[in-house]
């Protein structure tokens, strides 16, 4: 019987979630959590570094309370989630936060099961590949893609992701911030593109946030070069701009970076 299974959920009455690391489960199986009592109140369910490779459909039955699910297969050679689908996250539709690793087959309306879905966590690029079943989230807010081997901004973003307002593409090889489109989003927006291989940043690529009513930008460790004139001359308010650690920046972007922050309102 899988470890799930034995676990008596009701004795842990108080407990609001479940952190579980480095265990060999290989199986969800239907019934693993069929110990939890209508009360009991268990909001998030961590699964991290385990060796996963099957979700049946009833495994997630009981975790009627559940907002928040990560779950993430060992290392990338392993074969990762079998396959993820509607029906097997339907019992969850509280759920806020989800992050996968590897996954070799998501239905396309897997995350319409998830009305409340507000930030997703991908850990593995293989969830990229079926950029249809994003635009099925029709409340996110937060999408964090670091450190699964970007070359560029995916093509999806922002038009399957219009109101996002928090975008993390930390530790990839990106060389630039142009999208396929404009952000929607008239909230504060903070982008980090930390540690990427950026080396030049222009007005059309900071237009894309003059719907924004503030940017909070993180350009930390790359390789900028060259700053455009008037890079930021749509941006109504800058709460950050971070360009620590880019050893080429120079003295003339410099200049040009304090020239364009003349007459904006500046938070941070």
């Amino acid at each position: 019987m899988e470890i799930l299974q034995l676990l008596n959920f009701k004795k842990f009455y108080s407990v609001s979630g479940f952190y579980f690391e480095n265990f060999n489960f290989g199986k969800i199986t239907n019934g693993s959590f069929r110990s939890v009592s209508l009360s009991q109140n268990i909001t998030f369910l961590h699964l991290q570094e385990c060796n996963i490779t099957q979700i049946e459909s009833d495994a997630l039955l009981g975790l009627r309370h559940l907002s928040e699910l990560f779950i993430q297969d060992v290392k990338d050679n392993k074969k990762g989630i079998s396959y993820l689908s509607y029906y097997r996250l339907h019992h969850c539709p509280n759920i806020s936060v989800i992050g996968f690793g590897k996954v070799r087959y998501l239905e396309i309306k897997t995350f319409s099961a998830l009305p409340n879905l507000k930030r997703l966590d991908v850990r593995h690029k293989s969830l990229l590949k079926y950029e249809g079943a994003i635009s099925y989230i029709k409340r996110l807010e937060i999408l964090y893609l670091n450190g699964i081997g970007l070359r560029k901004i995916p093509s999806f973003i922002p038009s399957s992701t219009p109101w996002i307002h928090s975008l993390k593409l930390d530790n990839n090889f990106i060389t630039t911030l142009s999208f396929n489109g404009s952000f929607k989003t008239s909230k504060d927006f903070w982008l980090s593109v930390r540690n990427n291989k950026i080396t030049k940043i222009t007005k059309a690529e900071m237009s894309q946030f003059k719907h924004a009513a503030s940017l909070a930008l993180n350009l930390k460790e790359n390789d900028v070069r060259e700053l455009e004139k008037d890079f930021l001359e749509d941006i109504k308010i800058l709460t950050e701009i971070n360009l620590e650690q880019n050893i080429h920046f120079g003295n003339k972007n410099f200049f040009n970076m304090i020239n364009n922050l003349n007459n904006k309102t500046i938070i941070r």
